[in-house]
């Protein structure tokens, strides 16, 4: 890990191809450094199930195709809050579909706001009035316009 900024990305890949496994942690610390295909790859064969909020880590490195596959994969472990990390690299409709289904606190989702479409923060407004929730609908308002 040491060395990895000082070596060329074909070493660096070669190297790490040597290894059976690499860490969560090993492949974010990494992560700046290789290819994005050899990313990609490692990304894929890495488990997040115990560190599903790792992943946000990643999110700026792997390509939107991987990450989307990973986070279906990790969504029923993922938090709320976990998400927020992610909401810059996912796509609106993935994004829209996870503030639609959340039951929990309006609250929680604060930091995704920026990200989805004005018609899914339509749906929430109605949601807060609907809840006499309207703490939550002051901070809807200036995305809504």
């Amino acid at each position: 890990l040491g060395l990895a900024p000082f070596l060329k990305k074909e070493t660096l890949t070669r190297i790490i191809n040597q290894n059976e496994k690499i860490t969560v942690k090993q492949l974010i610390a990494l992560a700046p450094f290789l290819e994005q295909k050899v990313l990609d790859e490692w990304a894929m064969r890495t488990d997040f199930i115990q560190n599903p909020g790792k992943l946000s880590a990643l999110a700026p490195f792997v390509s939107k195709e991987v990450l989307i596959d990973l986070f279906h994969v990790l969504k029923k472990d993922l938090r709320i809050n976990e998400c927020c990390g992610l909401a810059p690299f996912l796509p609106k409709g993935t994004l829209n579909h996870i503030v639609l289904e959340h039951q929990g606190d309006l609250m929680e989702m604060c930091s995704l706001l920026p990200f989805v479409d004005k018609e899914c923060l339509v749906v929430l407004a109605e949601r807060c009035v609907k809840e006499n929730n309207y703490r939550f609908l002051s901070m809807l308002a200036p995305f809504i316009r």
